[in-house]
C-alpha cells in the first residue's frame, strides 16, 4: 500500500512539473512555473536537490547514491513530495 502511494506521489509531482496534468488548477500553476519554482524553493535543501535532479533535470537513474544511502533517498524523497504538494495545496488551493 505504501509503495502505490509514493508512485501516485511521484507521478503527481511530475505531471505538475512537466505541465501534463489534466487538473485546471495545475494547468493553472503550469502557465507560470514561477510558482512551481516558488513552492520548491520554500522546502529544505535535500527536497530541493531530490525534486530537482529527479523531476526538473532528469539526471541519471542513481544520481543520489553519492549523496545518501538507498534507504535515506527513499525516505527524503517522500518527505519532498509529502512537502511539495502540501504547499502547493496551501499556497494555490
Amino acid at each position: 500500500m505504501k509503495k502505490k502511494i509514493f508512485k501516485e506521489k511521484c507521478l503527481t509531482v511530475n505531471n505538475i512539473i512537466n505541465g501534463s496534468e489534466k487538473d485546471f488548477l495545475v494547468k493553472e500553476l503550469n502557465s507560470d512555473t514561477a510558482l512551481i519554482d516558488y513552492a520548491i524553493s520554500r522546502l529544505d535543501e535535500e527536497s530541493q536537490r531530490i525534486l530537482y535532479f529527479d523531476f526538473v533535470y532528469r539526471s541519471k537513474k542513481y544520481w543520489w547514491r553519492e549523496y545518501y544511502s538507498k534507504t535515506t533517498y527513499y525516505r527524503l524523497k517522500n518527505v519532498a513530495l509529502d512537502k511539495l504538494l502540501e504547499n502547493l495545496n496551501t499556497d494555490y488551493i
